[in-house]
């Protein structure tokens, strides 16, 4: 019978914290008969041995080494025809507890231990039942959420294409298309007709959501202004910076201010008066 994983229901009904510290007392090593166990073992072994629990009130006994009787104090211990062994009173306490419900019966312990087991392994089903369960709501719940980033960004998205559309016309759609070659000529790219033309037409069809998007038209023209102009190489950014510049009337000498008020102006649909700083 394996007493190891068993404490017999002696903790049952108590705090974590208290049944953390019985179970630990209970689980503390010792030697018995040439053999290292458990004390909740040790315990079991010696009633079994017929050894029965007692308490001792006031013991006290002669010391060599004070040369004088110990201070009294109560003594738990396992006793049998005179002899015993001393125990403190948590495991006193589990022989009770161990005789009170007639596990020295072998039959009714590995009974006891059995249907333990399988209460364990009922309750790590549902654990896992539990944590499956919670799992699979914290997906769905981040699916949710995630639909409804998208549905928000997309909303925003169509919103920036409409205002942008507003914006578009024969005239931008040729800027684009004369802004595309001067860059392919200036920086000598090699590319096909057909990539030339891929590249116009994709241009055309993200500028309605690229002009739409205010705060986007500002920073990417106040980038283009710090790092962009210096560029000596192709870059899409720079393509799409020298189109919005048209758009929105920039220059090269405008500081932040101004292109904030360049393009805000635009997006209320009037003239830009005035230097901003």
């Amino acid at each position: 019978m394996n007493l190891k994983d068993t404490y017999f229901g002696f903790t049952n009904g108590k705090k974590a914290m208290q049944a953390g510290k019985i179970e630990k007392s209970l689980d503390l090593l010792c030697i018995r008969l040439e053999r290292a166990m458990k004390e909740k073992e040790n315990v079991y072994h010696i009633l079994k041995d017929g050894y029965t629990p007692a308490i001792k009130e006031n013991y006290s006994y002669y010391s060599p080494k004070k040369d004088d009787y110990t201070k009294p104090r109560t003594l738990y211990k396992l006793e049998k025809d005179g002899s015993f062994f001393e125990v403190n009173k948590t495991l006193y306490n589990y022989a009770l507890h161990l005789i009170d419900n007639d596990f020295l019966n072998e039959e009714k312990a590995q009974q006891f231990i059995e249907n333990e087991a399988k209460e364990e392994e009922e309750r790590e089903i549902l654990e896992k039942e539990r944590l499956r369960k919670e799992q699979e709501a914290a997906r769905k719940q981040k699916e949710k959420e995630e639909a409804e980033r998208k549905r928000v960004w997309n909303k925003k998205r169509e919103a920036w294409r409409n205002k942008g559309n507003e914006f578009m016309n024969e005239d931008v759609i040729k800027l684009i298309n004369d802004t595309v070659d001067e860059n392919i000529n200036k920086f000598e790219i090699e590319a096909t007709p057909e990539q030339i033309e891929q590249l116009k037409n994709d241009l055309i069809n993200k500028m309605p959501e690229m002009l739409g998007n205010q705060g986007f038209a500002i920073n990417q023209l106040q980038y283009h202004m710090e790092d962009g102009l210096n560029r000596e190489h192709w870059h899409i950014m720079t393509v799409e910076a020298e189109i919005l510049m048209s758009v929105f009337n920039v220059t090269p000498e405008d500081g932040n201010r101004t292109i904030t008020a360049k393009v805000k102006a635009k997006f209320e649909g009037r003239e830009y008066k005035g230097k901003a700083s």
